[in-house]
């Protein structure tokens, strides 16, 4: 049996992003800047959630 830390599924999405994250190639930075905007929106989406359950 494997014992894995405990680890929310935002950090796991992270490592797994990291882990897909293309090479700094010139084919790669093309797909390095769209994994950028993913994120920001990937965190405001996640601020606006809980900004909205504070309010609530």
């Amino acid at each position: 049996m494997l014992v894995v830390p405990r680890r929310s599924p935002a950090q796991t999405a992270m490592v797994r992003r990291n882990a897909e994250r293309p090479k700094r190639t010139q084919a790669g930075e093309r797909s390095m800047k769209q994994l950028g905007k993913d994120r920001v929106v990937c965190r405001t989406v996640i601020r606006n959630s809980l900004n909205d359950e504070e309010i609530a």
